[in-house]
């Protein structure tokens, strides 16, 4: 079951750094400055770090790492980090590569990023 874990989280990196190799160069910041972060914050802080701490996991992550204290809080501050670091890439990929004011229809947001990469827009 660790082999197959493994295999899937390397295959989800690799993923993932290949659409930000794709998307970073294509991020627009005038995009990225059209937001009101101040909606956000704080509240979404917290939801943050209750998404990416999960410490009902914590026992058993001692318990692999074989009751080392520190190796286990490095596990779990590099395990909420690095889901937080690749979420705000992706999120910063999504917003600068989007044209999107609020008049526009999800439709019209579909035809902008279709424009932008060559394709054909999905109907449905």
């Amino acid at each position: 079951v660790d082999a197959v874990n493994r295999l899937f989280v390397y295959g989800l990196i690799t993923a993932l750094f290949g659409l930000l190799g794709v998307g970073l160069p294509r991020v627009e910041i005038p995009l990225l400055e059209r937001s009101d972060w101040g909606k956000v914050w704080p509240s979404a802080v917290s939801i943050c770090v209750l998404a990416f701490g999960a410490m009902n996991t914590v026992p058993t992550i001692l318990q692999y790492l074989g009751g080392d204290a520190k190796r286990t809080h490095m596990a779990i501050l590099m395990g909420s980090l690095t889901p937080l670091v690749m979420y705000c890439l992706w999120t910063t990929v999504v917003l600068g590569m989007v044209p999107y004011t609020k008049d526009m229809s999800k439709e019209q947001v579909l035809e902008e990023l279709s424009a932008q990469s060559g394709t054909s827009t999905i109907s449905g």
